[in-house]
């Protein structure tokens, strides 16, 4: 079993689309990053792996959308994310693996950079607050 834990500081710059009529701003988010990662060695050829981070954004977003029509950007400590990650790895056959994974991400003030044609801006379905992705992979190892 292993177990890891970090505490750290991340930034992150974001230049959204413009769109016709309306030049896109550009804006930082400081965020104070918490994460923790666990590998679990189940037998020589599995291994169960898991994580988790906790980002927070430490600075008002200027320019960021924000669902609050009379707040403009984002205030403080309000763009909460959170990503997880849970994998499962075995060995198939020699230097060929098998790997299961699902990843979950959670973003309280969600980010769309455009909508699409024809969209009002009105309409929240293109800001979904939490998104994931399953995904089955064989991997081979070269060498």
């Amino acid at each position: 079993h292993s177990l890891t834990g970090e505490l750290g500081y991340d930034f992150t710059y974001l230049q959204p689309y413009d769109t016709p009529g309306n030049p896109a701003v550009g804006y930082s988010i400081h965020s104070l990053l918490a994460a923790l990662a666990y590998i679990w060695e189940i037998s020589k050829t599995t291994k169960l792996n898991a994580g988790v981070a906790y980002l927070v954004n430490l600075n008002r977003e200027d320019g960021a959308p924000n669902a609050d029509p009379t707040e403009n950007g984002v205030p403080a400590f309000q763009d909460h994310r959170v990503n997880t990650l849970v994998g499962l790895t075995t060995q198939v056959y020699g230097r060929l693996s098998l790997n299961v994974s699902w990843t979950g991400r959670y973003d309280a003030k969600p980010q769309l950079s455009q909508l699409p044609t024809g969209v009002s801006s009105e309409s929240k379905i293109f800001l979904r607050t939490f998104d994931s992705i399953t995904q089955v992979q064989l991997v081979y190892t070269f060498g």
